[in-house]
């Protein structure tokens, strides 16, 4: 295949996985012949170099022997292994963005097999790190929407056409306690031909604080927090920042704040490092939720949460 070609072949999310997990590769271009593998990218007419993409960091071995893409890894780096899969994948063509979750299963499989056999997949995210990858967010500069038809709930990164990635990547291992969330029970339903593939319905239960804001606005100034760049109010003041997973939900109303991890000072000059999530009541229902995107709060507003006692509820 031509060259251009082959790079809108490696560019499916479809080939992903495929590539991820083959210990060596051979790309048939018009020009020449080139090949991958665990230690080098390299050409018949371009030795030694990258020509055609370079290998993702992190599927090369530390120790410079072939392996596959796991390795000998402590338990929050393997969390962080899979997120920049997911990040990765994120961007790709899909033909139907209903099999993402599919798309990854294979791989899915292999880390469950690898390191996460005591864990358990939710809907393209692990149990026991749950708090943390609910903390995902959309790039700024990416298109995203969210499709009528159901294939992953809302807290998932799967449930948005667009690209994803993880800010809270950067916090330290041992901030990693001062979540203040819990997951109680996963009453998700999937597909029995594929446990890892698309959702079919459910939900999770989860214990957590949650305060129900005022209203929303768009500043008319962003100032520095870029990405979060919608005002929160709450009893007649700007409590903190957020930002909608898909423009078109800000116009939501019955929006609740509710806290994924203990924020500290300073940490809203981070715009970047969302400490908690922007959740919508279903209509009719108590204590039943649907995703709208992350929020940081204020500095002066760190103890918003501080009168609310953890409830359980149900994510959607």
């Amino acid at each position: 295949m031509a060259l251009t070609k082959c790079a809108e072949f490696i560019s499916y999310s479809r080939t992903y996985q495929e590539r991820l997990s083959s210990r060596r590769l051979l790309h048939f271009a018009s020009t020449a012949l080139f090949w991958e593998c665990r230690t080098i990218d390299s050409s018949e007419v371009n030795a030694g170099k990258r020509p055609i993409h370079q290998r993702p960091r992190w599927v090369i071995s530390r120790t410079g022997k072939e392996q596959g893409i796991v390795e000998t890894l402590d338990l929050h780096n393997q969390y962080e292994r899979w997120y920049m899969i997911v990040q990765e994948f994120s961007p790709r063509q899909l033909t139907y963005k209903s099999d993402s979750l599919s798309a990854l299963s294979g791989l899915a499989s292999i880390f469950e097999e690898a390191y996460t056999k005591e864990d358990e997949y939710i809907a393209g995210l692990w149990r026991r790190d749950l708090p943390h990858g609910l903390l995902w967010t959309v790039r700024f500069s990416s298109e995203t929407s969210r499709a009528l038809e159901y294939w992953a709930p809302s807290w998932s990164w799967a449930s948005i056409e667009g690209e994803v990635y993880w800010p809270t990547r950067t916090i330290e291992r041992h901030q990693r306690d001062d979540f203040a969330i819990e997951l109680l029970t996963n009453n998700l339903r999937v597909a029995k031909e594929n446990s890892k593939g698309t959702v079919l319905g459910g939900h999770i239960r989860m214990r957590g604080q949650l305060r129900l804001l005022s209203c929303i606005t768009k500043p008319v100034e962003w100032g520095a927090l870029l990405r979060y760049r919608y005002d929160l109010w709450c009893n007649g003041k700007v409590i903190g920042n957020g930002s909608f997973d898909v423009d078109g939900d800000d116009t939501a109303e019955g929006v609740w704040l509710l806290q994924m991890h203990v924020q500290q000072p300073g940490d809203c000059f981070f715009p970047y490092h969302p400490t908690a999530l922007m959740v919508q009541g279903l209509p009719g229902a108590w204590m039943k939720f649907v995703r709208l995107g992350c929020a940081v709060l204020d500095d002066e507003q760190l103890d918003f949460f501080d009168a609310c006692e953890p409830q359980d509820f149900e994510f959607y």
